[in-house]
């Protein structure tokens, strides 16, 4: 019931903005999730495929660092995923659960 591969790899710059101390920075992720079997019999119909997913921020520091304004985004490709899975008994309905959609923000 466990993805085989996982992997996330992150890059984070900082570029100084001159003689004010002030700064950008730069983030950004991307990880992805191998398919993974939704029970323990690992059958073949209960099968979920494979996902990704990047997410990147951006931030400005000022002189002196008191504060910091950033812009970030989740998974921007909006890719949704099924990222679990309980599957149903006999007659049943299974029961799964999705990646969040795209997310943007400023704080």
């Amino acid at each position: 019931m466990q993805p085989k591969h996982k992997a996330a790899l992150t890059g984070g710059w900082n570029i100084p903005l001159g003689r004010s101390g002030s700064e950008i920075q730069l983030f950004a992720t991307y990880s992805f999730t191998d398919e993974q079997f939704a029970d323990i019999g690992n059958l073949e119909y209960w099968k979920l495929p494979s996902y990704d997913r990047w997410d990147a921020s951006i931030s400005w520091t000022p002189g002196g660092g008191n504060w910091t304004v950033a812009l970030f985004g989740k998974n921007l490709a909006d890719d949704v995923a099924i990222i679990e899975m309980l599957p149903a008994g006999l007659g049943g309905v299974a029961l799964g659960y999705l990646s969040n959609p795209r997310e943007i923000g400023l704080h």
